[in-house]
């Protein structure tokens, strides 16, 4: 090894494993977060849209005759 190159510190591949792990948490954590929220948007906003979806079909040309 040369005498300028740093070694590196012992102990790395354990750290790298730790924070995989820690990511994988985060990563089910905000999936489970974002699939509420959508539930949620759903749930909130259904009355709208069926509301939405009369009024739209309400100009559709049958219903204009």
């Amino acid at each position: 090894m040369n005498g300028n190159q740093k070694q590196r510190p012992q102990g790395g591949l354990v750290q790298g494993r730790k924070n995989n792990a820690n990511n994988h948490k985060n990563r089910e954590y905000f999936f489970e977060k974002a699939v509420q929220f959508y539930a949620d948007f759903l749930s909130n906003n259904f009355a709208e849209f069926e509301y939405l979806n009369g009024c739209i079909n309400a100009d559709t040309p049958e219903n204009l005759k």
